[in-house]
């Protein structure tokens, strides 16, 4: 493995023609010294100039340019200081630029030409996006905390998820109307900035306008698997949202491959200018020395080093035990594990079938005569499963039983022994309803002998869409459906003693917009309609491989009392008020950066989620991000402000940018839509 031996140089701007004649903007933390070395690639969003790049936060590139690498941190086009314009999440001419941004790397008289990509969230996809085009000089990838589908990653199970407009859209637009840094862009940057602001357009328009899984996001998603021929890495944790994806990528592509899915969330010690949650600080942990891992593996293939990286089994999980669910969940329990394959073969599909009286059983219920159990639809069910992403980085689902009170729940009598669950759950629901579009969200819970109730894993499926994302159909009122619901991806062993509960219900409050109608739902048991959930359930290893030498986390996570007293810390509530039937979700969040010796970032996040129960249709969302580049001259600020409302019928969506400078408005733009709701 490359031994840490260089000082390192950071050249803070340099520009990057592209085959359309748009520069990209992107900064080199690089060896200083002469020569030529590897280089890695993240090409992402989040504005390279709002990071420090110090050794003392352990920022990943310092990390690389010690080791031998030169970094190379590109903007992508119509934001931070590259030129171009915006219009859209994952623009296919991003590829473009991807595939440009590896070549041109590689005939640098600094670049030995041998190229990596890597990167988090939005980097993780523009790695698999062009890793997909095969750029001839690209060795190697490392995406982390990113999806496939890239439908089903904003309308999970067909569902809209408030998180695009209550946090991510107006995050963004905030970000995508700034203009560069002047102490680091060219001369030109004013020029940019007017370019800017005169063609970007607020990412969430296209989110609304595209409701099914159509041509908008399958040019956006990653589709043709055995197209990624270079050797991938793939980091991902149990409670992000796209730990299955990375599983099912990690299964599908034939090239060398390995992954490891940590305990991390999507959010949660991200250092500012991240795109993303670093494993060795992500929440919640225990976080690992991730970037020796990924330096083990660009060794090997950027290098040629022999790190012996291919001789250990190429997945590497953590499987989770029961921990007390609690706001501040920094930890939990559990071990990691080395595996030879995904899924494992050795898991057996093994059904409890919902009988009953609320019991779980795998003994199958024999009633020849259809029965159901029914409840009524409470659009504010789901408030304990996730907070809104981005709002709320530290909180992790918490006891799950003020959600039980609204839902149908089955629990099984206490284990006789320790059950581990490792691969993707599926419940079987035979159901109907009384409207025409309902979801039905299921939940796999751990229930302790005081009993406490943790969620395990869970997800949904809005029932429109049944057969089909790309098009779906109203359900008919009382009307029986097979529903086949894929829960997320997990590796959990319940405790013996401990009972498996499975809950269902029609909201998921704050990840999915509620459905407009009040309604009751069913679900139905027996030898006609045996619904069931399926785990996959495992038994020890035999032979059992070697522990994961993986080495802790060298950064020191937050203790609970140093996180009371952050300043900066995100304020979540949730008030009922009983009497008007209206339930409200506020967040807010604020944080600082000091760039350098010249420039502070400010940003604030503020959102208010509003559900009335009595009219789920009309569901509100407000958010607010605020944006502040702090130089000598002067203060510039940017302001985004969304509003997405719904009726029965429409969704109504607002969106308003100003910028200042030093005080007084230097410009401002809106936008305005009205889209049907297509069965959402």
């Amino acid at each position: 493995m490359s031994e840490l031996k260089c000082s390192v140089r950071v050249v803070k701007n340099v520009y990057i023609p592209m085959r359309d004649g748009v520069n990209l903007a992107a900064c080199l933390i690089r060896p200083d010294a002469d020569g030529r070395f590897p280089a890695i690639v993240d090409h992402n969003p989040y504005r390279k100039d709002d990071a420090p790049y110090t050794k003392e936060m352990r920022w990943p590139e310092y990390y690389f340019a010690e080791r031998g690498y030169v970094m190379v941190r590109a903007d992508i086009r119509g934001t931070g200081a590259s030129e171009g314009a915006s219009t859209e999440m994952w623009n296919p001419i991003e590829v473009l630029d991807g595939y440009d941004l590896v070549e041109w790397v590689a005939k640098q008289p600094w670049c030995d030409g041998n190229v990596g990509m890597w990167g988090s969230s939005y980097g993780g996809n523009m790695a698999y996006f062009v890793a997909t085009q095969n750029p001839p000089h690209l060795k190697a990838i490392i995406p982390m905390h990113c999806a496939d589908n890239n439908y089903l990653a904003q309308y999970r199970g067909g569902c809209l998820r408030p998180f695009l407009f209550g946090h991510y859209g107006p995050y963004m637009t905030a970000r995508n109307f700034a203009p560069p840094n002047p102490h680091i862009a060219s001369k030109e940057w004013v020029e940019i900035w007017k370019h800017r602001f005169e063609n970007n357009v607020p990412w969430t328009l296209p989110f609304l306008q595209n409701q099914t899984n159509n041509e908008h996001w399958r040019a956006r998603s990653l589709t043709n698997y055995d197209s990624i021929k270079c050797p991938s890495f793939i980091i991902d944790g149990w409670h992000d949202w796209h730990a299955t994806p990375a599983l099912r990528i990690f299964s599908k592509i034939k090239a060398p491959k390995r992954v490891l899915i940590g305990p991390w969330s999507h959010f949660g010690g991200a250092q500012a200018g991240c795109s993303g949650p670093p494993p060795d600080t992500a929440i919640p942990g225990p976080g690992i020395d991730y970037l020796r891992e990924c330096a083990r593996w660009f060794d090997h293939w950027l290098k040629g080093i022999d790190t012996g990286v291919l001789k250990e089994p190429p997945v590497t999980i953590f499987v989770r035990k029961y921990t007390m669910p609690v706001p501040l969940q920094l930890t939990l329990n559990g071990y990691w594990r080395h595996e030879n394959e995904w899924p494992l073969a050795r898991a057996k599909p093994t059904s409890f079938y919902l009988h009953p009286k609320g019991l779980l059983s795998i003994d199958p219920y024999t009633a020849t005569e259809a029965e159901c159990d029914e409840y009524e639809y409470n659009p504010t069910v789901g408030v304990t499963s996730e907070p809104l992403a981005g709002q709320s980085e530290f909180r992790t689902p918490l006891d799950q039983r003020l959600d039980e009170l609204y839902s149908l729940v089955y629990t099984t009598q206490p284990l006789k022994r320790d059950l581990e669950v490792t691969g993707q759950p599926r419940a079987v629901l035979y159901v109907s309803s009384s409207t025409d579009v309902t979801p039905f969200v299921v939940k796999l819970c751990d229930v302790a002998s005081d009993g406490t109730s943790a969620l395990v894993t869970y997800d949904k499926l809005n029932a429109t869409h049944r057969s089909s994302h790309e098009e779906p159909s109203p359900l008919k009122p009382g009307k029986i459906y097979e529903l086949q619901i894929d829960l997320k991806a997990t590796s959990y062993v319940f405790d013996k003693g401990h009972s498996i509960r499975l809950d269902i219900s029609s909201a998921d409050i704050p990840d999915a917009w509620p459905t407009p109608k009040l309604c009751t739902n069913s679900v139905y048991r027996g030898s006609t309609y045996p619904s069931r959930i399926i785990l996959p359930v495992a038994p020890e290893q035999e032979p059992k491989l070697p522990e994961p030498a993986l080495l802790s986390s060298p950064l020191k996570p937050f203790s609970e009392v140093e996180w009371k007293s952050f300043v900066g810390k995100p304020k979540y509530t949730l008030t009922r008020d009983f009497i008007n039937g209206i339930c409200t979700i506020a967040a807010e969040k604020v944080g600082q950066e000091r760039i350098d010796d010249q420039t502070k970032i400010m940003t604030k996040d503020v959102l208010s989620m509003v559900v009335l129960t009595a009219n789920p249709a009309n569901t509100f969302v407000k958010a607010i991000a605020e944006y502040a580049m702090i130089v000598p001259e002067a203060e510039i600020k940017l302001v985004a402000q969304a509003i997405t409302a719904g009726t029965l019928t429409t969704f109504h969506h607002l969106v308003e940018v100003e910028a200042k400078i030093n005080g007084k408005r230097h410009f401002s733009k809106s936008w305005s839509i009205s889209v049907p709701r297509r069965l959402n």
